[in-house]
Parts: C-alpha cells; sequence; structure tokens
C-alpha cells in the first residue's frame, strides 16, 4: 500500500469518528420534547419549532372550549408556563383560537419550553390536563 493511501484511509477514518461524534454530542441532538399524540384529538394547530423573535404563539383547539370567554379580549394568563419565562398578553382570538403574544421580543438563540394547561379550557382525561 502506498503512503496517499494510507493517508487517504487514515483521514477518512477520522472525519468519520468526527462526524458521529458531533451527531452523537448533545448539541447536535434535536432538542424537542416528546408530545402525546392523545393531543392531537384535542389540539389541531400550536405553534412550534424555530419561530421568529416577534412570533405569537398560537393553540387552536378542534372543538370550542367550555370556558366562558370573551373574544378579543385580554385575559389573565393561567393557561400557559413558558421556561425561561415570556411577559405577555393571552388573548381569545374565537372560541377555538389563543393567542399568547410577548410583551417585548423574544431572545435569540433560546429555546424555550411552554406547557399549556388544555384541562382548563376542555374536558380531557388526567394524564392531558398539561
Amino acid at each position: 500500500m502506498s503512503i496517499k493511501s494510507i493517508v487517504a484511509v487514515f483521514l477518512i477514518t477520522v472525519l468519520s469518528f468526527a462526524g458521529i461524534a458531533y451527531y452523537s454530542s448533545s448539541s447536535a441532538k434535536n432538542s424537542t420534547q416528546y408530545i402525546n399524540p392523545a393531543y392531537k384529538e384535542f389540539i389541531s394547530a400550536y405553534t412550534a419549532g424555530y419561530v421568529s423573535v416577534e412570533s405569537k404563539v398560537l393553540i387552536v383547539l378542534q372543538e370550542e372550549t367550555i370556558s366562558d370567554i370573551e373574544m378579543g379580549k385580554e385575559v389573565d394568563n393561567n393557561l400557559f408556563e413558558f421556561s425561561p419565562s415570556i411577559e405577555g398578553k393571552l388573548t381569545w382570538i374565537d372560541k377555538k383560537t389563543i393567542e399568547f403574544k410577548p410583551t417585548t421580543k423574544l431572545n435569540s438563540n433560546v429555546t424555550y419550553k411552554a406547557t399549556f394547561y388544555l384541562g382548563k379550557v376542555l374536558e380531557v382525561s388526567a394524564d392531558l390536563k398539561d
């Protein structure tokens, strides 16, 4: 085997190990949380993934809420919890759509986790209340 062949095999091996190490590291993994598929019976759409720093968070329900709501009027935020914390305004757009609008721009390059308390707006089993 020639020196060029040995160097080529060595470089390919090193690059392969480097690629495997990168993709198995925590920085390269998808950090999304598991979402129970049973929620699709109650939620038809929601904000997720990479969003603009000026984005709103929307939840669209499959059926109308059981809560007594006033559409278009700001309500107390007892439906969402964010980590890290986000201050904002909560408004029912219609009887199926709730919008959370942050009061300031979101920080870029930050992963936010949202918890929505579904059991406060629809009758659901205990394991789906949040």
